[in-house]
């Protein structure tokens, strides 16, 4: 067990859509201009973008999608790849894209005052122009998709018990063990 922190909480909602992710990883880095940098991993860094759609595996758009979809928009406002099904051209501070490194890292998302695990990042894209170049390299107009974590919060939670669970079969097994050693 991992002690001295708090685990995140896994989102469940179905919400997510027009939402600011926020992301941390240990990728590689560059500029949105040039793309990123071989080399260069190994260093904390977070990003925010807009969740701009939901899709399926095969590219369908649907609200019950698997996919959390975001576009990496120019501060010119030129590279929306996401523009034709109603996203904003409009970048947000400190927006950013994933690059080879931070697949696995989190997109969180707040709700009600409360920080929730929205998606795990699993690829990076392009579409090509007018937004993209036809390379995946993390410049303006490449899309990141993360795993959407609501459509698997069941079967997460079947396998990794929340901590109060935890607590609770920690007690439970304490409670036994004190028994068994009163009936000897």
């Amino acid at each position: 067990p991992v002690a001295g922190v708090t685990p995140a909480l896994i989102y469940t909602g179905t919400n997510e859509s027009n939402k600011q992710g926020h992301s941390v990883g240990y990728g590689a880095t560059g500029t949105g201009q040039t793309g990123y940098q071989n080399n260069t991993y190994g260093t904390k860094r977070a990003m925010r973008n807009i969740i701009d759609l939901i899709i399926f595996p095969d590219g369908t758009i649907g609200s019950n999608g698997s996919i959390l979809l975001s576009d990496f928009d120019s501060p010119a406002g030129t590279n929306n790849s996401l523009g034709q099904w109603g996203s904003s051209a409009t970048p947000l501070d400190l927006e950013g894209m994933l690059a080879p490194g931070d697949s696995g890292g989190p997109v969180f998302i707040l709700e009600g005052g409360v920080w929730y695990i929205a998606g795990v990042h699993s690829f990076i894209g392009d579409l090509g122009p007018p937004a993209g170049n036809n390379q995946v390299d993390a410049r303006y107009g490449d899309i990141l998709g993360s795993t959407r974590v609501s459509s698997y919060a069941g079967w997460i939670n079947s396998i990794v018990p929340e901590p109060a669970s935890m607590t609770a079969l920690a007690v439970g097994l304490v409670g036994l063990l004190a028994r068994r050693r009163r009936n000897r």
